[in-house]
């Protein structure tokens, strides 16, 4: 695992010297281009928060990352991402407008939360989706998000400032009921697992907790 923080690097050459790298977090680092990411043939986590302008095509080349995290990065080409198969996708505040090809078969976490994007279709295919965050997003129409009513593993949904031109309390209602159920599905699966495993798992106990709608 390394981290690099506000350390002036034009890219990640340096990478060379950690082939065996499997966690890769950077802070602040005014990179250029991510180049040298791809020396790390064993990379499994990629997080990074840059402020600045970044080039982050090489990305494509690490196929064995599974899960993403890219904050507040000035970037708007993300065709990377159609080259990998993760369980995790974060992409905040960036110039995100509209999502690539996604290998969603083991997509279990996206959070999406303040890029201009004005749909999420995209997702359609995530039949493994737990969790999903689109907040301060531009979507303005719920039919766009109405697919998540498909998937009977999602249970957490994050919709808050969201300006929705057309406000439908019925459907809003019925997404709201949709996870409702889907948590308490799960929770009783939790407790029964707990009870067999005697293991605690530290999830919240109400259905609004999660449900974070409007």
């Amino acid at each position: 695992e390394l981290h690099l923080s506000k350390t002036i690097l034009q890219d990640l050459s340096i990478l060379k010297m950690f082939l065996n790298l499997s966690i890769l977090n950077i802070r602040n680092c005014h990179l250029c281009t991510v180049n040298g990411v791809s020396s790390c043939k064993y990379l499994k986590e990629f997080y990074i928060t840059q402020q600045t302008e970044l080039d982050l095509s090489e990305l494509a080349e690490c196929t064995s990352i599974n899960s993403i995290s890219i904050v507040n990065t000035q970037t708007s080409n993300f065709q990377f991402l159609s080259s990998l198969n993760l369980t995790c996708l974060s992409i905040c505040n960036t110039l995100l407008k509209k999502l690539p090809y996604l290998n969603c078969e083991n997509l279990i976490e996206v959070d999406l939360s303040g890029n201009p994007l004005v749909t999420v279709q995209q997702l359609q295919g995530c039949r493994q989706l737990q969790r999903l965050s689109i907040n301060k997003t531009k979507i303005q129409f719920l039919d766009e998000i109405e697919f998540i009513t498909n998937n009977l593993l999602l249970f957490y949904l994050n919709l808050s400032q969201v300006q929705f031109v057309d406000k439908q309390e019925i459907k809003l209602d019925f997404i709201n009921e949709f996870l409702e159920q889907n948590y308490d599905e799960r929770e009783g699966a939790f407790q029964e697992e707990e009870e067999e495993q005697e293991i605690e798992y530290g999830w919240a106990t109400r259905p609004d907790q999660y449900n974070e709608l409007m």
